[in-house]
């Protein structure tokens, strides 16, 4: 860990299957749209007035492969392309909380997306492009300190949940050493009404 006088940085190699916050955002990026797409199909099958439910089960079958698709996909592409590893760096300093990802990381994330871009292009398969081009510019997350409303901590998993609202967020992931280091360096630059819950 490095540090210096108003901040703290360190590094992290996080292991992806493992980690369940990790995976829970994963699949929340894969799953909501599906979710959202599923209810559409649903009302635009109710609305044309299917008569049994063979019809709609059949109406609504490529979305459950799309679904079940993005479920399995995600674990052959973590093991061959990230190797179950993700590395950032970590850096509070006296305004922000980052979490970045360090560089040889950047260019398998671009590799990759560029990949799902050309495989949903070939295969005719929008999801998937739209997907490739989120996560090419998806690389650094940050929130500052006077705008986080809730902070969230584990001591037991040594996370720290900073969030602004439901799309500003940013997880950190300590190590064996500096969690209450880091919690305490929070306490210190957020507003006095931030709410923190114990987990």
């Amino acid at each position: 860990m490095r540090m210096a006088k108003k901040s703290i940085e360190w590094d992290m190699d996080m292991k992806i299957l493992s980690n369940k916050v990790v995976m829970r955002q994963i699949y929340m990026a894969f799953g909501i749209p599906c979710a959202f797409l599923f209810v559409f199909v649903t009302i635009l099958n109710l609305s044309d007035g299917v008569s049994s439910f063979s019809e709609y089960f059949t109406s609504i079958l490529p979305i459950l492969y799309i679904i079940i698709g993005f479920i399995v996909i995600p674990i052959p592409i973590i093991l061959i392309f990230f190797r179950n590893k993700y590395p950032v760096t970590f850096t509070l300093d006296d305004k922000t909380a980052m979490m970045q990802t360090r560089k040889k990381q950047r260019e398998r994330n671009k590799f990759v997306s560029n990949l799902l871009i050309f495989l949903g292009i070939f295969a005719g398969k929008p999801t998937a492009v739209g997907t490739g081009m989120i996560n090419r510019n998806n690389n650094d997350m940050a929130v500052r300190f006077s705008m986080v409303k809730t902070v969230k901590h584990s001591e037991k998993d040594r996370t720290i949940f900073l969030k602004v609202n439901p799309f500003e967020k940013v997880y950190l992931f300590c190590n064996e050493t500096n969690y209450k280091e880091v919690l305490d360096f929070i306490k210190n630059k957020v507003k006095k009404n931030t709410q923190f819950v114990s987990k």
